[in-house]
This record gives C-alpha cells, structure tokens and sequence, in this order.
C-alpha cells in the first residue's frame, strides 16, 4: 500500500485547519494516491479532524509523533 505523506510545522495555539486537509487530499487524489499521513507540530482542529476521517488521512499531532518516536527508542544499555 503507498500512502502519502505531509509535514507541517505550527506553533503552539495554531492548529492545522480544515484547508490544509482539503489541500493534501487534492493533491493524493491528483496523485491516485489512496491514504495519507498529515503530521503537524502542533494539533488539528475538529474540522481538520472530520475531513481526515472523510478522505482517509491520518492526521498525526505532537502527542503522536512524540509517541512515536518514543515507541522507537532503543533501550539504552
């Protein structure tokens, strides 16, 4: 399976907007591509989130991507 990716970087108090979700499943389906991951440094409005959900994206936030690279960190020895 191909997914697409996007990043981007917001500060704390601006969360990424329906726009920018309806703007990156434009651009999968230009692409073909079926489902993407929206990263952000920041959160997601609910709007942003509702859109993700319709257009398969997973949108991943600071929480998330935190999660992930602790669930990625080698036990130090």
């Amino acid at each position: 399976m191909v997914y697409g990716y996007e990043c981007k970087k917001h500060g704390p108090g601006s969360p990424v907007r329906v726009g920018i979700v309806r703007e990156f499943a434009a651009a999968l389906r230009n692409k073909k591509i079926a489902n993407g991951v929206l990263c952000t440094t920041a959160t997601f409005t609910a709007d942003a989130l509702a859109e993700s959900q319709v257009n398969m994206i997973y949108p991943q936030d600071v929480v998330a991507i935190h999660k992930w690279i602790q669930d990625l960190a080698l036990p130090e020895s």
